[in-house]
Formats: C-alpha cells, structure tokens, sequence
C-alpha cells in the first residue's frame, strides 16, 4: 500500500497544481482500514490531508494527524440502514437489555486468566472487548456474545452498546446510532469519526475508560432513566450526520472537516464563509462546534525541508491566494 500511494505521487509531482504547495491543498481518500498509516509513511504526502478510518493520535505509529486528517465513517448496506432506522424509536425505557456487544474477542478462552494491566496493552480494541468479556458478559440485562443470529434484533432492544474499536471507529458505532442504541466509546488513541466538528457527550458517552469497563454496571445504574433518554434523542437528530445518502448527509459533513482545515492550505476568506452554508442552521445539531479558522500551521514536507521540492524556497512551499 505504501509503494501504491509513492507510485501515484510521483504522477503528481511535476503537475502545477501540487506543486504549487507541495500538495497542501490535496486530500487523499483511502478506504483502507490502515490506509492513513500507508500515507503518513510517504514523506512527499506530509503536507496532503489524509481521509481515511484511522487516524492514531499518538505514537508509537505515524498514523495521521487529527488536526490535518480526517476520520470518516464507512457505508452500512442500504437495506441494513432503512431497516434499523424504521425500528429505531423504541424509547430506552422499553428496552430489555442494558447494554450490548457482540464481535471479535481476541484470545476470548484465556481472557480470564490474564490482568487486567495486561489485556489493556493489546493493540485491537485497545484492551476494551476483552475487559467487557472478561467482567461483563455474566451481568443481568447485559449481553456480550461473540457472534449473535438475531444482531440487528439485539441493538434495537439494547439501551447502550459498546462500539469498540478495531481499525478504526467503524461499523458498530454506525449500527447503533441507526438503531437508537446509545454507543459508550472507550477512551482511546484513535480520533472519533468527524472529532474536530462534534461534541459526541451530546449522543454517546465518550472517552469512557477502558479500565473502568468493571464498573459500567454501576455507571449506568448512576446514568438514570431521564439522561438515557435525553441522549438517545439527541442520538436520533445527529445519527443523519454519520450516515451516506440516501439516509444522511456525511457527505456534507466530510466537507465541513476540509473547512475546517481550509486555513492550513491558505484557501480565501470567501470562501471560508460559505462553509456554514454546508449544514443547517447549528440549532439543528447542538453537538456541532463553530468551525474554527486558526492560522495556518507551517507545512514543510520532509522532501522540501530537505531541498527536494520543486518549488522550495529556503525550506518552505510557495503560498498562493485562490
């Protein structure tokens, strides 16, 4: 995958259009779990924007910026998408389960056995579908399965479901915001689908820690009927924003994300201005921020901060006004 993104930039290079900023104002769509990864890998790339599932906040790998990149969501089957949505207005107070998880569990016959120190190092989920496996799956009214034959019937009867991670905050999160089940997200290194533009408290529960998934029979015993029910209607006004036409308008989204990040590759203020004409009005979507114009962080690719680019100037790209 690295050589691929390498191969198609050394079709670009000598276009004027990346020249004419070493790429800046380019953005790269790979629908590669770890697509993201494979661009920050290409050092001509480190100007570009990165659309991808993935993107890692923190060392020890180079996948992605939050403030440059942009994590989108994938695309749930159309008939999957119509079916939970037509379901989806069962109020928590109707539903019998307290919380919901079926998927991978890795190693699930020797979770038992290990720390919970331990099982928090492990790279795929970031220790949270083995912590729920290992503490929760006997709790009354929760249901923790590895596999389900009756997986759309479950979320749609499940107050709060675990949207753990695997390569990116995906398909689980997606399946319960169609089906009204509000989605708890473990803490974690990896940026939430459209971070930079909302405010996910407003319709999930957030940054929850991994290593407190023990308590979360507590937790939500202390959440109470009336907040459950205030964010899973707050979940049902915003789950539009995450989901592609026919159903929702991420697309609008997914260009509101490159607004947001407009004054990094010098875009003009007119055009700026046209980027709150992209949603409705904020009142629609309490969770979405006003979108920020900082000034323009300093790109300097590695290939010109070495003297490689074709339009270096002391190290810098060259800065042109649309």
């Amino acid at each position: 995958m690295l050589d691929y993104f390498a191969h198609v930039h050394r079709m670009l290079e000598n276009f004027p259009y990346w020249r004419r900023r070493a790429g800046a104002d380019h953005a790269w769509l790979t629908t590669s779990d770890r697509g993201g990864c494979h661009i920050r890998g290409v050092a001509e790339l480190d100007a570009a924007i990165a659309i991808t599932h993935y993107v890692r906040k923190t060392p020890p790998e180079p996948c992605g910026d939050p403030v440059r990149d942009i994590a989108f969501p994938p695309l749930l089957p159309d008939n999957v998408t119509a079916l939970l949505l037509a379901a989806s207005g069962t109020p928590t107070s109707a539903r019998t389960l307290s919380f919901f998880f079926a998927g991978k569990v890795p190693e699930h016959d020797k979770v038992d056995e290990r720390r919970d120190a331990l099982l928090l190092r492990h790279a795929y989920s970031e220790g949270a579908r083995q912590l729920a496996w290992k503490h929760l799956r006997s709790t009354p009214h929760f249901r923790i399965v590895l596999r389900s034959k009756t997986y759309a019937h479950d979320y749609l009867d499940a107050r709060v479901c675990l949207a753990a991670l695997g390569q990116g905050w995906g398909i689980r999160f997606l399946w319960a915001l169609a089906a009204g089940c509000i989605p708890l997200l473990p803490s974690s290194k990896v940026s939430f689908t459209f971070e930079s533009s909302l405010n996910f408290s407003h319709f999930s529960f957030p940054h929850y820690p991994a290593s407190a998934l023990p308590e979360l029979p507590a937790f939500l015993r202390r959440a109470g009927h009336e907040r459950l029910a205030a964010l899973q209607a707050s979940l049902r006004v915003h789950t539009p924003l995450f989901l592609w036409p026919p159903h929702g308008i991420a697309h609008r989204m997914m260009l509101r994300e490159l607004c947001q990040r407009a004054p990094a590759i010098l875009i003009s203020p007119e055009r700026l201005a046209q980027c709150a004409t992209l949603l409705p009005a904020a009142e629609q979507f309490p969770a979405l921020r006003a979108i920020r114009h900082p000034d323009p962080p300093p790109l300097v690719p590695r290939s010109i901060s070495r003297g490689r680019g074709p339009e270096s100037r002391q190290g810098q790209p060259t800065a042109h006004k649309y």
